[in-house]
Protein backbone atom coordinates (compact mmCIF):
# COMPACT_ATOMS: atom_id res chain seq x y z
CA UNK A 1 0.00 0.00 0.00
CA UNK A 2 1.04 3.31 -0.67
CA UNK A 3 1.84 5.79 1.93
CA UNK A 4 3.46 8.91 3.29
CA UNK A 5 1.77 10.20 6.09
CA UNK A 6 -1.22 8.60 5.73
CA UNK A 7 -2.10 5.13 3.45
CA UNK A 8 -3.15 6.41 0.34
CA UNK A 9 -4.86 3.60 -2.22
CA UNK A 10 -6.71 0.69 -0.97
CA UNK A 11 -4.69 -2.80 0.30
CA UNK A 12 -4.12 -5.34 -2.40
CA UNK A 13 -2.96 -8.89 -1.17
CA UNK A 14 0.33 -10.26 -2.70
CA UNK A 15 -2.71 -12.45 -5.11
CA UNK A 16 -3.82 -9.17 -6.49
CA UNK A 17 -0.24 -6.85 -6.40
CA UNK A 18 0.71 -5.06 -9.21
CA UNK A 19 3.96 -4.96 -10.99
CA UNK A 20 4.30 -1.47 -11.44
CA UNK A 21 3.27 1.01 -9.00
CA UNK A 22 3.41 5.12 -9.51
CA UNK A 23 4.79 6.92 -6.75
CA UNK A 24 3.40 9.91 -5.67
CA UNK A 25 5.00 12.89 -3.85
CA UNK A 26 8.13 12.29 -2.37
CA UNK A 27 9.57 12.47 1.41
CA UNK A 28 7.38 12.89 4.48
CA UNK A 29 7.02 9.49 5.28
CA UNK A 30 5.51 7.78 8.23
CA UNK A 31 5.23 4.28 9.14
CA UNK A 32 3.28 4.80 11.69
CA UNK A 33 -0.52 4.90 9.90
CA UNK A 34 0.35 1.43 8.53
CA UNK A 35 1.64 -0.35 11.67
CA UNK A 36 -1.74 1.16 13.32
CA UNK A 37 -3.72 -0.80 10.47
CA UNK A 38 -1.60 -3.34 10.72
CA UNK A 39 -2.31 -4.23 14.58
CA UNK A 40 -5.90 -3.21 14.49
CA UNK A 41 -7.54 -6.12 15.86
CA UNK A 42 -10.02 -6.12 13.51
CA UNK A 43 -8.15 -6.65 10.62
CA UNK A 44 -6.79 -10.25 12.04
CA UNK A 45 -6.61 -11.42 8.07
CA UNK A 46 -3.07 -10.63 7.43
CA UNK A 47 -0.35 -13.28 8.05
CA UNK A 48 2.85 -10.56 7.77
CA UNK A 49 3.42 -7.22 6.88
CA UNK A 50 6.51 -6.43 4.34
CA UNK A 51 7.41 -2.89 3.50
CA UNK A 52 9.87 -1.83 0.96
CA UNK A 53 11.48 2.08 2.10
CA UNK A 54 14.80 3.84 1.95
CA UNK A 55 13.82 3.95 6.11
CA UNK A 56 14.19 7.58 6.00
CA UNK A 57 11.02 7.84 8.03
CA UNK A 58 10.31 8.37 12.00
CA UNK A 59 10.71 4.80 13.83
CA UNK A 60 7.37 3.57 13.88
CA UNK A 61 6.02 2.08 17.41
CA UNK A 62 5.27 -1.29 16.78
CA UNK A 63 3.63 -3.70 19.38
CA UNK A 64 5.89 -6.75 20.53
CA UNK A 65 3.66 -9.39 18.62
CA UNK A 66 4.16 -7.66 15.23
CA UNK A 67 7.76 -7.21 15.17
CA UNK A 68 7.70 -11.01 14.62
CA UNK A 69 5.71 -10.48 11.59
CA UNK A 70 7.42 -7.99 9.75
CA UNK A 71 9.49 -7.36 7.11
CA UNK A 72 11.76 -4.24 5.99
CA UNK A 73 13.21 -4.35 2.50
CA UNK A 74 15.28 -1.34 1.71
CA UNK A 75 15.81 -0.33 -1.83
CA UNK A 76 19.27 -0.62 -1.87
CA UNK A 77 22.54 -1.62 0.38
CA UNK A 78 23.10 1.67 1.16
CA UNK A 79 19.53 2.36 2.45
CA UNK A 80 19.98 -0.83 4.80
CA UNK A 81 22.98 -0.26 5.83
CA UNK A 82 21.87 2.97 7.08
CA UNK A 83 18.62 1.84 8.45
CA UNK A 84 19.52 -2.00 9.49
CA UNK A 85 20.60 -1.55 13.49
CA UNK A 86 16.69 0.06 14.10
CA UNK A 87 14.91 -2.18 11.56
CA UNK A 88 16.37 -5.63 13.32
CA UNK A 89 14.79 -4.03 16.53
CA UNK A 90 11.26 -4.38 14.63
CA UNK A 91 11.75 -7.47 12.81
CA UNK A 92 13.50 -9.00 9.80
CA UNK A 93 15.13 -6.60 7.32
CA UNK A 94 17.28 -6.57 3.82
CA UNK A 95 17.32 -4.83 0.67
CA UNK A 96 17.28 -5.28 -2.74
CA UNK A 97 19.42 -5.40 -5.77
CA UNK A 98 18.98 -4.39 -9.49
Amino acid sequence: MPLDTEIKLPLLTLRKAKKKVKVYGRGGTSFQPVIDYFEDKTKKQYDGLIIFTDGEAPIPKMKPQTLRKTLWICDDKYSYKRNEKWMRKLGRCSWVEE
